[in-house]
């Protein structure tokens, strides 16, 4: 039986978010994490980088509302004035 996971099998569920883990997964991931220094620095970059993106495609989307919006506006106000 298997005790921990490896470091190429730590990558590869770091970078899965939507990976789910038996209770014995979560052990062998917490005890790899315990004990290599480069799975726990790993972990916490893909972790990072996962927040400043989704915050970034949130940020772009409230941002391309407001052009939409303000276009909607514009457009309207140009076809007030030319009715």
């Amino acid at each position: 039986m298997k005790f921990m996971f490896n470091c190429k099998e730590m990558s590869e569920i770091c970078c899965d978010e939507d990976r789910k883990l038996s209770i014995a997964q979560k052990m062998m991931y917490w005890m790899h994490i315990g004990m290599c220094k480069a799975c726990a620095v790993y972990k916490k970059q893909v972790e990072f980088m996962s927040k400043v993106m989704k915050k970034t495609i949130l940020e772009r989307s409230v941002a391309d509302e407001e052009k939409v919006s303000k276009l909607e506006k514009e457009i309207i106000e140009k076809i007030s004035k030319g009715a």
